[in-house]
């Protein structure tokens, strides 16, 4: 799969926050749903937020991937200077 570096960073970062904002809305929606005593929507509302946080899991380990590969890369340059 060919893909930009530069662009796949940038889709990680999307992903961390979006999926922190939407994971911050299912959490409240679960407490809602709790405090309301409405299971239908606690009950969607956990498995989804579950979802939400592998998903940020994944995007934190990509970003970390990338940024340890490109202090490898700058560390192993010659300085020209």
């Amino acid at each position: 799969m060919l893909y930009n570096k530069k662009q796949s960073y940038s889709r990680s970062v999307l992903h961390v926050r979006i999926g922190l904002a939407v994971l911050a809305f299912l959490l409240v929606l679960g407490a809602v749903g709790l405090i309301v005593e409405v299971r239908a929507i606690t009950a969607l509302a956990i498995p989804l937020a579950v979802i939400a946080a592998i998903d940020v899991t994944f995007a934190v380990r990509r970003r970390k991937v990338r940024r340890s590969e490109a202090a490898a890369r700058n560390r192993s340059r010659p300085d020209t200077g």
